[in-house]
Protein backbone atom coordinates (compact mmCIF):
# COMPACT_ATOMS: atom_id res chain seq x y z
CA UNK A 1 0.00 0.00 0.00
CA UNK A 2 1.58 3.27 -1.11
CA UNK A 3 0.65 5.10 2.10
CA UNK A 4 3.15 2.91 3.98
CA UNK A 5 6.09 3.66 1.73
CA UNK A 6 8.99 5.23 3.61
CA UNK A 7 11.23 7.65 1.76
CA UNK A 8 14.93 6.97 2.34
CA UNK A 9 17.43 9.60 1.18
CA UNK A 10 19.08 8.52 -2.10
CA UNK A 11 22.52 8.64 -0.48
CA UNK A 12 21.47 5.90 1.96
CA UNK A 13 19.50 3.62 -0.37
CA UNK A 14 20.60 1.50 -3.32
CA UNK A 15 19.33 2.66 -6.71
CA UNK A 16 15.62 1.90 -7.29
CA UNK A 17 15.16 0.52 -3.76
CA UNK A 18 11.82 1.05 -2.04
CA UNK A 19 11.25 0.90 1.69
CA UNK A 20 8.04 0.23 3.62
CA UNK A 21 6.93 0.86 7.21
CA UNK A 22 4.37 -1.92 7.06
CA UNK A 23 3.66 -5.07 5.11
CA UNK A 24 0.90 -7.61 4.83
CA UNK A 25 1.81 -11.26 5.12
CA UNK A 26 0.31 -13.32 2.31
CA UNK A 27 1.14 -16.73 3.73
CA UNK A 28 0.99 -18.58 7.02
CA UNK A 29 4.42 -20.07 6.30
CA UNK A 30 7.53 -18.96 8.16
CA UNK A 31 9.26 -15.66 7.40
CA UNK A 32 12.94 -14.90 7.81
CA UNK A 33 14.54 -11.73 9.16
CA UNK A 34 18.12 -11.55 7.91
CA UNK A 35 20.57 -8.79 8.89
CA UNK A 36 23.83 -8.60 6.94
CA UNK A 37 26.61 -6.10 6.37
CA UNK A 38 29.50 -5.94 3.97
CA UNK A 39 32.88 -7.02 5.31
CA UNK A 40 33.82 -3.36 5.91
CA UNK A 41 33.48 -2.91 9.71
CA UNK A 42 32.10 0.61 9.15
CA UNK A 43 29.35 -0.62 6.82
CA UNK A 44 25.72 -0.04 7.70
CA UNK A 45 23.81 -3.30 8.27
CA UNK A 46 20.91 -4.17 5.95
CA UNK A 47 17.89 -6.13 7.12
CA UNK A 48 15.75 -8.19 4.75
CA UNK A 49 12.42 -9.94 5.23
CA UNK A 50 12.31 -13.11 3.15
CA UNK A 51 9.40 -15.48 2.63
CA UNK A 52 11.20 -18.59 1.35
CA UNK A 53 14.14 -20.47 2.80
CA UNK A 54 15.62 -20.98 -0.70
CA UNK A 55 15.70 -17.19 -1.15
CA UNK A 56 17.53 -16.95 2.15
CA UNK A 57 20.22 -19.33 0.87
CA UNK A 58 20.43 -17.48 -2.45
CA UNK A 59 20.98 -14.09 -0.76
CA UNK A 60 23.70 -15.51 1.46
CA UNK A 61 25.50 -17.35 -1.35
CA UNK A 62 25.29 -14.47 -3.84
CA UNK A 63 26.80 -11.77 -1.61
CA UNK A 64 30.08 -11.39 0.22
CA UNK A 65 28.56 -10.39 3.55
CA UNK A 66 28.76 -11.02 7.27
CA UNK A 67 25.52 -12.41 8.68
CA UNK A 68 24.89 -10.44 11.84
CA UNK A 69 21.62 -12.15 12.72
CA UNK A 70 18.97 -14.46 11.35
CA UNK A 71 15.61 -15.19 12.88
CA UNK A 72 12.60 -17.08 11.64
CA UNK A 73 9.05 -16.15 12.56
CA UNK A 74 6.58 -19.01 12.25
CA UNK A 75 3.14 -20.08 13.41
CA UNK A 76 2.57 -22.94 15.80
CA UNK A 77 1.04 -25.69 13.68
CA UNK A 78 0.82 -28.41 16.32
CA UNK A 79 -0.22 -28.50 19.94
CA UNK A 80 -2.30 -26.12 22.04
CA UNK A 81 -0.29 -22.97 21.30
CA UNK A 82 -1.54 -20.59 18.64
CA UNK A 83 -0.03 -17.51 17.08
CA UNK A 84 3.42 -16.58 15.88
CA UNK A 85 6.76 -17.28 17.58
CA UNK A 86 10.37 -16.52 16.69
CA UNK A 87 13.70 -18.30 17.03
CA UNK A 88 17.24 -17.13 16.40
CA UNK A 89 19.15 -19.23 13.87
CA UNK A 90 22.79 -20.30 14.33
CA UNK A 91 23.46 -22.33 11.13
CA UNK A 92 22.02 -22.68 7.62
CA UNK A 93 22.41 -25.99 5.76
CA UNK A 94 21.49 -27.29 2.34
CA UNK A 95 19.99 -30.73 2.93
CA UNK A 96 18.16 -33.70 1.47
CA UNK A 97 14.90 -35.22 2.61
CA UNK A 98 15.36 -39.00 2.46
CA UNK A 99 11.67 -39.37 1.51
CA UNK A 100 12.20 -37.01 -1.47
CA UNK A 101 15.87 -37.37 -2.42
CA UNK A 102 15.42 -35.43 -5.67
CA UNK A 103 13.94 -32.42 -3.83
CA UNK A 104 16.66 -30.47 -1.96
CA UNK A 105 15.67 -28.55 1.16
CA UNK A 106 17.08 -26.13 3.71
CA UNK A 107 17.72 -26.89 7.38
CA UNK A 108 18.12 -24.13 9.94
CA UNK A 109 19.72 -24.93 13.30
CA UNK A 110 17.96 -22.80 15.90
CA UNK A 111 19.40 -21.22 19.04
CA UNK A 112 18.63 -24.41 21.00
CA UNK A 113 20.57 -26.60 18.55
CA UNK A 114 17.41 -28.08 17.01
CA UNK A 115 17.07 -28.67 13.26
CA UNK A 116 14.10 -26.92 11.61
CA UNK A 117 12.83 -27.22 8.05
CA UNK A 118 9.82 -26.82 5.80
CA UNK A 119 7.31 -24.05 5.33
CA UNK A 120 6.43 -23.94 9.05
CA UNK A 121 9.96 -24.54 10.40
CA UNK A 122 8.95 -27.86 11.93
CA UNK A 123 11.48 -30.11 13.62
CA UNK A 124 13.24 -32.30 11.08
CA UNK A 125 12.76 -36.01 10.54
CA UNK A 126 14.55 -37.98 7.84
CA UNK A 127 16.59 -34.97 6.74
CA UNK A 128 20.30 -35.30 5.98
CA UNK A 129 22.50 -32.20 6.22
CA UNK A 130 24.56 -32.01 3.00
CA UNK A 131 26.47 -28.74 3.03
CA UNK A 132 26.91 -25.90 5.49
CA UNK A 133 25.87 -22.62 3.87
CA UNK A 134 26.76 -20.29 6.75
CA UNK A 135 27.09 -19.80 10.47
CA UNK A 136 25.40 -16.76 11.95
CA UNK A 137 27.42 -14.19 13.87
CA UNK A 138 30.80 -15.60 12.87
Amino acid sequence: MPEYQFEVPPTLAPANAKYWRSLSISTNAAWFVLTVRSRDPQAVPHTFLLAWDVDLVHVIKSRDVVIESLMFVAQHVRGPNRGWFSQQVREIWEATDTAEADNPCVVLVDENGLDRTGPFMDFTSGIVRDRLVARVGV
